[in-house]
C-alpha cells in the first residue's frame, strides 16, 4: 500500500501562506549564505511520489503566481468543488478528500504527496490518513495566514523520526505514526 506524505513548509508560528494566500516568503530561504542553491531535499523527495493530492487554493496559486504548474509528470487530483481545468496528467474531483485518499491509497504502487492546503491537512488528520509528516519550520513568523491545520479535530500523537538542520536557518522534521 502507498504512503501519505505531507511534505510542507511552515512558518515558526504554524502558517503556511500569508493572509493573501502567498507563499513567496519561502523564496528568501533557496540560497544558503554563501549563495549557493539549497532545495532543502526536495528534488529527492519528488522523484519518489507517484501522486499528488492538494486543494484547488494551492492549484490556482501556480497561475496566480504566474509559476508553470511543476508537476505534469505525476497523477494529480485537485480537490475542489468549483469547475477548474485539470492540470496535465490530473483531474479535478469534489470527492470527499478521505475516500479520495483511501481510493489512492489501495490502489497506488508509489508514494503520494498531500501537497495542501491546510483545509486538506486538516480532513485527512482527522480521517488518520497522513502516514509521514516532513515540516520544514521556517525560521519566519508571519503573524496571520493560512493555518498548517485549521481545524484540529482530535489529538493524534507522533512519533519524531529525524531531524536535520540546514545552513538556511530552516529545520526539517519528519513525523512518522
Amino acid at each position: 500500500m502507498a504512503k501519505t506524505i505531507l511534505y510542507i513548509a511552515t512558518s515558526l508560528d504554524g502558517q503556511i501562506a500569508t493572509k493573501d494566500g502567498s507563499v513567496e516568503w519561502l523564496y528568501s530561504f533557496d540560497k544558503n549564505p554563501d549563495g549557493t542553491p539549497q532545495d532543502h531535499g526536495y528534488e529527492a523527495f519528488v522523484k519518489d511520489i507517484e501522486t499528488v493530492v492538494m486543494g484547488s487554493k494551492t492549484y490556482e496559486w501556480f497561475d496566480k503566481a504566474g509559476v508553470p504548474y511543476p508537476y505534469s509528470d505525476k497523477k494529480a487530483f485537485i480537490i475542489s468543488k468549483r469547475n477548474l481545468p485539470a492540470p496535465k496528467n490530473g483531474k479535478v474531483t469534489s470527492e470527499e478528500p478521505h475516500l479520495l485518499v483511501r481510493k489512492l491509497k489501495a490502489e497506488s504502487q508509489g508514494n503520494i504527496w498531500i501537497v495542501g492546503g491546510g483545509l486538506l491537512v486538516s480532513a485527512l488528520l482527522s480521517a488518520d490518513l497522513i502516514d509521514e509528516m516532513r515540516l520544514f519550520y521556517i525560521p519566519v513568523m508571519l503573524g496571520e495566514g493560512t493555518s498548517l491545520n485549521p481545524h484540529p479535530a482530535k489529538m493524534t500523537s507522533w512519533k519524531l523520526h529525524s531531524t536535520q538542520s540546514f545552513p538556511t536557518g530552516v529545520i526539517e522534521a519528519v513525523y512518522i505514526r
